[in-house]
């Protein structure tokens, strides 16, 4: 990564961290719900018998997943959520509800349960991000974790972003970051 990517990669990073920082807590759930009434109309979602979804983090006022996961068990949906190894991978675990999950040195909320699963073909993949931008680029974390589980894999991956945290101008890219085909926010599906 060349330092000028990684010093406007951080830049951006921290002036979205603080757009989102100022949602109250009412226009967050009101923002992640609209984003989620988006998500669930597309038939992406309605074809995929598994859904592989990160669990959000309100102190970070990421997009809200936990109506997502409650939406996909109620309607018979496999839920699979990452957690966190070391050396920057993740692992699969299955969900069957949310009262298996408990909170990492990190503070995310992952399951409690170290059996991993096998990810199925028809699987649908809901990623967290920062921002993105027109050309449905994700600015994540900076760690990589996603970008190395979704670099060998075929499966659809949808990111989750307010239209606040959209970039009208192209986000810096490296070689390593992998493209969302869908990004979903509250005003939008690209």
């Amino acid at each position: 990564m060349s330092g000028l990517i990684a010093r406007d990669k951080s830049r951006r990073r921290i002036h979205h961290h603080i757009l989102r920082q100022s949602l109250r807590e009412s226009e967050w759930k009101y923002l992640s719900s609209k984003i989620i009434d988006r998500l669930v109309m597309t038939e992406e979602f309605k074809s995929a018998s598994s859904i592989h979804t990160y669990v959000s983090m309100k102190k970070k006022r990421e997009v809200f997943t936990i109506d997502l996961i409650n939406a996909c068990l109620d309607s018979d949906k496999k839920v699979i959520v990452p957690k966190i190894k070391s050396e920057g991978i993740l692992s699969h675990h299955q969900l069957s509800t949310l009262s298996s999950l408990s909170e990492n040195k990190w503070g995310v909320m992952e399951p409690t349960s170290d059996i991993e699963v096998d990810l199925p073909d028809d699987l649908l993949v809901i990623v967290p991000m920062v921002a993105a931008d027109f050309m449905r680029n994700r600015l994540g974390y900076g760690k990589g974790y996603y970008d190395r589980f979704l670099n060998s894999l075929s499966f659809t991956k949808i990111g989750l972003c307010y239209s606040m945290n959209m970039n009208w101008t192209p986000l810096p890219v490296d070689s390593f970051d992998i493209k969302m085909d869908k990004v979903i926010s509250e005003q939008f599906i690209l």
